[in-house]
């Protein structure tokens, strides 16, 4: 209903219009029509910011209280100040095209998270590996032989197969 940046609260109400209606920035809000429920909802969410808001049911039995009047009154003033402008319906084309703009950017968003994940995956595996490795076969070990290297080559090789697979994943998720 409102979204808060610290003190800034927004909360939309639309008179003449619907929802679809409604183009970004704006329609990033949930909007509140004047209807018994929405206005039940506009109170509940501007009492809940309040300092000392009312309990659940003190403002349920004082919404009911003034809720006659206000529809009354509202629907006097839109009589006395009818829609001059007809609003112009958004075209399914102008939906679609926000829908799809929308749905690219949070497809960006995710590629960019599921990137930063196989990034820290791949280097939480080098380290797995590197410290295995070391606790194997010390780099300064004064071991070495066939098997020893065997054993330096596998880690490596098994390193190399984890990272591609890592990769691989990440790329078959998007």
């Amino acid at each position: 209903m409102w979204i808060g940046l610290t003190t800034t609260k927004v909360c939309t109400f639309l008179v003449d219009l619907s929802a679809s209606d409604i183009q970004d920035p704006l329609a990033q809000f949930n909007h509140t029509m004047p209807s018994k429920d929405g206005m039940m909802s506009l109170a509940a969410t501007l009492n809940s910011a309040l300092e000392t808001p009312l309990d659940g049911p003190t403002l349920a039995a004082v919404f009911e209280a003034f809720w006659p009047q206000f529809e009354i009154n509202f629907n006097a003033l839109l009589e006395q100040f009818p829609q001059e402008v007809v609003v112009e319906a958004r075209s399914e084309g102008s939906m679609l095209e926000e829908i799809l703009e929308s749905t690219r950017a949070l497809s960006q968003r995710m590629r960019a998270i599921e990137d930063r994940q196989i990034e820290r995956n791949t280097s939480t595996m080098q380290g797995i590996w590197d410290g295995a490795s070391q606790a194997l076969i010390p780099e300064n070990s004064t071991e070495s032989g066939p098997g020893v290297s065997a054993s330096r080559a596998a880690i490596n090789a098994a390193l190399e197969a984890a990272r591609k697979a890592s990769k691989v994943a990440g790329k078959n998720q998007n």
